[in-house]
C-alpha cells in the first residue's frame, strides 16, 4: 500500500483539496490518519473510485 497527502489525491481526482475533503464528509473516499491529524490516501483506492466514476464515451451514432 502506498500512501499519499490530501494534494496529490486531489490531483489524481482533478478536484480541489477541499473538494476531497467534502468527499471525505460524504464517505465517498476511504482515508487513513496515520498520526491521528494527517490525511492520508491509498493510491490504488483512490484509482479504483476513478475508474468506478469514469464516465463511459457514446458510441458513434448513439444518442443520449
Amino acid at each position: 500500500m502506498k500512501l499519499i497527502r490530501i494534494k496529490d489525491a486531489a490531483k489524481i481526482l482533478g478536484i480541489s483539496e477541499v473538494g476531497v475533503r467534502s468527499m471525505i464528509r460524504r464517505g465517498k473516499l476511504p482515508y487513513y490518519r496515520p498520526t491521528g491529524k494527517l490525511l492520508m490516501f491509498d493510491v490504488e483506492e483512490i484509482e479504483k473510485y476513478v475508474r468506478r466514476s469514469r464516465n463511459m464515451p457514446l458510441e458513434k451514432g448513439a444518442t443520449k
